[in-house]
C-alpha cells in the first residue's frame, strides 16, 4: 500500500467509527436518542447554558399502553411506539432532542425555549396526535414539562418534569402539565 491508500483507508475507518458511535447513541427500534445519550446531551447543554438561556424538558408517557400489548400483542405495541416517536419528531422539529427513556416513556428537550413557546409546542403535539397519518394506531399521552433558565442540574429538571407528568395523569390523562418553577 502506498501513502494515498493508507490515507483513504484511514478516512474510511474514521467514517465507519463515527457511524458506529452515532448508532450507539440511538435507541434501536425508534431511532431516537437512547436514555444515556439524551441525558449526556442535555447535561452538556445545561452546564454551558448562559444565565438568560431558556429551555424546557418534557417527559411523556403513553396512556394505558399496557392494554395495547395485552389486547393486540407486542407487535401492535411496537407500532404504537414507532408512530409516537414519529409524531414527537414531527411536532418538535430538528432543534429538539427527542429520546426514548424506556418502555413507553419518551423525553424531549427544547433548547432556547421559553414557557409560552413550550406550551404552544405541546398544543402542536396534541394536534398532531389527533390528526394522525392514515393507518397509524390511535393512542393518547400525558406530558409533564419543566421550564428553566440558565445553568441547571439535569436530575432536578427531570424530577420537576416527571412530577408534572404525574399531575397530568392524576388530572385525567391525555393532557400536559407545566412546571415553571425554574424561571
Amino acid at each position: 500500500m502506498d501513502l494515498s491508500d493508507l490515507r483513504r483507508a484511514e478516512a474510511e475507518l474514521s467514517e465507519r467509527c463515527q457511524t458506529l458511535a452515532e448508532q450507539a447513541r440511538r435507541e434501536t427500534m425508534t431511532g431516537l436518542l437512547n436514555k444515556d445519550a439524551f441525558r449526556l446531551d442535555v447535561r452538556t447543554y445545561l452546564s454551558a447554558a448562559g444565565p438568560e438561556e431558556t429551555y424546557a424538558l418534557l417527559v411523556t408517557d403513553l396512556d394505558d399502553f399496557k392494554r395495547f400489548n395485552d389486547r393486540y400483542g407486542h407487535t401492535f405495541g411496537d407500532q404504537v411506539l414507532l408512530a409516537f416517536a414519529a409524531i414527537l419528531s414531527r411536532s418538535f422539529g430538528p432543534g429538539a432532542l427527542c429520546g426514548r427513556y424506556g418502555g413507553d416513556e419518551f423525553v424531549v428537550f427544547l433548547p432556547g425555549t421559553a414557557p409560552r413557546t413550550a406550551e404552544e409546542a405541546l398544543h402542536g403535539l396534541y394536534r398532531n396526535l389527533k390528526c394522525r397519518r392514515k393507518g397509524d394506531p390511535m393512542f393518547q399521552c400525558s406530558v409533564g414539562a419543566a421550564c428553566g433558565k440558565g445553568p441547571a442540574e439535569y436530575s432536578r429538571l427531570f424530577d420537576r418534569a416527571d412530577a408534572a407528568l404525574y399531575r397530568a395523569k392524576r388530572a385525567g390523562k391525555n393532557r400536559f402539565q407545566m412546571d415553571r418553577g425554574g424561571l
